[in-house]
């Protein structure tokens, strides 16, 4: 999929980039001088198993804190938020999902735009974990939750650029949504 960006998507022409996909879990792809990261057996590009929180939330990979744990959907925040509000509008979804917490809080609920805030800010430290250490040209963010557009890049923008090392003194890299969608990984494959 990070390769299919480059040669058919967001960042045709990028030579160095990662792709950040949020869905049910974190997934993710490293573009290095046009080639895909595959590392050891092919497993390079899990960063969603990148430890975000000390002994933080369990991970569906058996390890606790991982950033997929924190950054893959809104919905466990969401019904934990649920449970501790109980005038909250997230309490009329009977099976919530990420996409409930954006609705409740596109409908003024107080307790889903805080699951919000955080949402992007666990997100946005993944990603600038990841600019420390890879320091790409761009960055782009596919899975459903990208369909959030700014509302969802803007504020990640704006925290890796005040935690990034180095601050808005440094380059920043582009941070945008994906553009091929569910049809990136055959699109890549098919560049290959």
């Amino acid at each position: 999929a990070a390769l299919a960006e480059t040669v058919a998507g967001a960042a045709v022409g990028c030579r160095n980039m990662v792709l950040i996909t949020l869905g049910t879990g974190v997934g993710g792809g490293i573009i290095v001088d046009g080639q895909i990261v595959s590392g050891l057996g092919g497993a390079g590009g899990e960063v969603g198993h990148s430890l975000l929180v000390l002994d933080g939330q369990p991970c569906t990979c058996g390890r606790s804190g991982c950033w997929e744990a924190y950054a893959s959907a809104t919905a466990r925040q969401g019904k934990e938020a649920a449970a501790s509000h109980p005038d909250s509008l997230l309490n009329r979804y009977p099976a919530l999902t990420g996409r409930d917490v954006f609705d409740a809080a596109d409908d003024g609920d107080a307790a889903a735009k805080a699951v919000l805030d955080r949402y992007y800010d666990y997100v946005a430290a993944g990603i600038t974990n990841l600019v420390n250490i890879l320091s790409p040209e761009m960055v782009l963010i596919g899975g459903g939750i990208s369909r959030q557009g700014e509302r969802l890049l803007a504020p990640i923008r704006r925290y890796v650029a005040v935690n990034c090392f180095g601050g808005t003194e440094r380059p920043q890299p582009v941070i945008q949504a994906a553009q091929l969608g569910n049809e990136a990984g055959i699109i890549g494959a098919a560049a290959l």
